[in-house]
């Protein structure tokens, strides 16, 4: 299943060296209706370098779901230089 995987990843990138990151919250980018919102992680010491990225998008179809339950996966892969 996805949780499984999501976990297993997360062991497998928390094992690796890590680098300091850079975490932001709540950063806005889409003003409506709603107020639209992301989190950004990314390595420190790469910015503003171009490095490879990742976008995570939780499920929950508009109406459920919170971005922050990756922000674990977020801050790992930041920390491996993604």
């Amino acid at each position: 299943s996805v949780g499984i995987a999501l976990v297993q990843t997360r062991q497998n990138l928390q094992s690796r060296a890590l680098v300091p990151i850079d975490y932001l919250s709540g950063i806005t980018y889409y003003k409506g209706a709603y107020s639209l919102k992301l989190d950004l992680c990314r390595p420190k010491s790469l910015y503003p370098a171009k490095a490879p990225g990742v976008i995570l998008i939780h499920g929950g179809g508009w109406v459920g779901g919170e971005r922050t339950r990756l922000t674990k996966l977020c801050q790992s892969l930041a920390g491996v230089g993604y």
